[in-house]
């Protein structure tokens, strides 16, 4: 299972200080603790960690705005948002990561830890 064949490129932030813009402060609490009361926001948390200790990464959460959230549009209008168009930016879409789904979560953490542990 090859969590990156999705386009990602883990490379990036590999031992890299990351600093995660986000407009809602439900998230940023979800993320900073890790933890979240509600399933699907408890799945992203525990894999955004995951792979953040994955990749030696370390992250900073921080709350903005949702005027000052440059992907806030990308949000709610996909790749069909006015502002990102008009940025020059390279568009694509891709499919949700079947590695995601309830049936293989466990097994996409598995996999990251495990090179984590062995490294």
């Amino acid at each position: 299972m090859d969590f990156w064949s999705h386009g990602s490129t883990p490379n990036l932030f590999c031992s890299a200080d990351v600093v995660w813009f986000i407009d809602n402060e439900s998230a940023v609490a979800s993320l900073i603790k890790a933890s979240s009361d509600q399933p699907d926001v408890h799945r992203i948390v525990q894999t955004s960690q995951a792979v953040l200790q994955a990749l030696g990464a370390r992250a900073w959460f921080e709350w903005i705005d949702t005027e000052s959230n440059p992907s806030d549009g990308l949000s709610r209008d996909g790749l069909l948002d006015v502002w990102t168009q008009s940025q020059g930016w390279s568009l694509k879409d891709y499919a949700f990561p079947p590695e995601l789904l309830p049936d293989t979560f466990s097994s996409l953490l598995e996999h990251l830890l495990s090179g984590v542990n062995s490294g």
